[in-house]
């Protein structure tokens, strides 16, 4: 069986697939679709044995667009329709355009529509069934490895900081471009990780901080730092645009523990073995809780309006008070339950 599965996802979903990667790989050669950053993640991993990327799926549907992105789609179906597929997974929740899309050139190749409700715990087991595959056995911890030269790039870059090194997400993904970007709906505010991080340092078990992120998110660490007391800021160090998918691999697989909200890279965190403190507002941690081999301990905002992620009031939110009402002592205590439960 040779397998083309399709699904553009975040980088967290993708994270979360990866035990019905497994399962899927048991019958056959699996390859993957998806966004580019999906190319990066799976490199050297034995999940799947390709990833195609296509920048921009849903673009080009209408007038001078259809030309220039879809030429992008045109040139990838050819690739596709020589490599002879027997089977193309598309997930129901993709747009027409991709389903018309692969219609095009998929041949003899048959398509299945996988039916898999993105908020429920159950997803992966509901997504296998759907396809006929029986979830026995099923090992439900996503799993990922960094390559020796990756570890040891990270031991390099940490090793001028101290023994243990902590790392933090202050951001959700790529920031919007435009000049006045959309608020984090996700995060924190500065003060309250202000009075976190000066307590991870005061605690005795992290000799430094470390902030990740996309270049763009620099511009929401830069308040944060603002925000730290002068007397720890030679402590805490900043690496936003520093820090692709395989150096952040290599860190992940050595931090003491990662302090993030709810976004990818702390996905990618649990799935690597990184002891995790996550904070969940808006999306409801019963159905996005990371999982992994490492401890997770995740501190949950309150508000009437939970969880709205994923309906109209998530994306005209301008002031998340499920997360930025949330007491420092509550975070500082997140902190404490996860710091016991990684003592050595």
């Amino acid at each position: 069986m040779k397998r083309l599965l399709i699904y553009f996802a975040g980088m967290g979903d993708l994270v979360v697939l990866i035990p019905l990667f497994r399962e899927l790989a048991r019958e056959g050669e699996l390859d993957l679709l998806t966004r580019p950053y999906g190319a990066p993640l799976f490199d050297g991993q034995d999940v799947v044995r390709r990833v195609h990327v296509l920048r921009h799926p849903n673009r080009g549907r209408w007038g001078a667009a259809r030309a220039v992105f879809g030429y992008e789609r045109r040139r990838l179906g050819g690739l596709l329709a020589a490599a002879g597929y027997d089977e193309i997974v598309v997930f129901g929740q993709e747009r027409p355009v991709i389903r018309a899309w692969v219609d095009a050139w998929r041949g003899p190749a048959e398509v299945r529509v996988m039916r898999y409700p993105e908020r429920d715990p159950d997803r992966v087991r509901i997504g296998l069934a759907s396809l006929g595959m029986s979830a026995e056995g099923l090992d439900p911890l996503p799993a990922l490895h960094a390559a020796d030269t990756e570890r040891a790039e990270a031991r390099r870059l940490l090793a001028p900081l101290g023994r243990h090194v902590a790392g933090v997400q202050v951001g959700s993904g790529p920031v919007n471009r435009r000049w006045r970007p959309p608020p984090n709906r996700k995060g924190l505010t500065p003060a309250q990780w202000a009075g976190l991080l000066e307590h991870v340092l005061d605690s005795g078990h992290v000799d430094a901080l470390v902030f990740n992120g996309t270049v763009r998110e620099t511009r929401e660490v830069r308040p944060v730092l603002s925000a730290i007391k002068p007397s720890y800021r030679a402590r805490v160090h900043d690496w936003t645009g520093r820090t692709d998918i395989p150096r952040l691999r290599g860190l992940l697989s050595l931090y003491r523990a990662y302090l993030s909200i709810d976004t990818g890279p702390a996905h990618m965190a649990a799935a690597l073995g990184c002891p995790l403190l996550v904070f969940f507002g808006p999306s409801d941690p019963a159905a996005y809780r990371m999982k992994g081999r490492a401890p997770v301990e995740a501190v949950v905002g309150s508000a009437p309006c939970q969880f709205c992620t994923g309906t109209r009031l998530f994306k005209t939110c301008r002031d998340n008070i499920c997360l930025n009402r949330i007491p420092v002592e509550t975070l500082r205590a997140g902190w404490d339950r996860l710091a016991g439960r990684t003592a050595a």
